[in-house]
């Protein structure tokens, strides 16, 4: 079996199931679409919930929902397209500054000529 990256890579849909975890990283970098299906939707408000589904880059279905999903998401390319870009503005806005409290932006420079 390939690694988990190289699958990702060659992917449009991932739709991991049960508890969300981080293994659908590589799916969202890689610009696949993602949805996290489970038994019970993950509820958002609890401690244990991941970033990225909290905050709805990922979102929790329910079987039932996703099945549904996934067949509207296979049916219509253009749809697909359009929920691998939204997915991946929101992964970038989410990304966005995530690392400036380890590296942050170094003062400006100044003109020594005062300009």
């Amino acid at each position: 079996l390939p690694p988990l990256d190289q699958i990702a890579q060659r992917s449009q849909l991932c739709v991991a199931f049960g508890e969300p975890s981080t293994g659908v990283l590589a799916f969202l970098d890689a610009g696949a679409c993602v949805l996290n299906a489970c038994p019970s939707v993950w509820p958002v408000d609890i401690v244990a919930c991941p970033p990225l589904v909290a905050d709805g880059v990922v979102p929790s279905l329910s079987l039932n929902d996703a099945l549904h999903e996934v067949q509207r998401l296979l049916a219509d390319p253009a749809r697909l397209r359009r929920r691998c870009d939204e997915q991946a503005d929101a992964l970038a806005r989410r990304a966005a500054g995530a690392q400036a409290h380890f590296f942050p932006d170094p003062e400006p420079a100044t003109d020594p000529a005062g300009a």
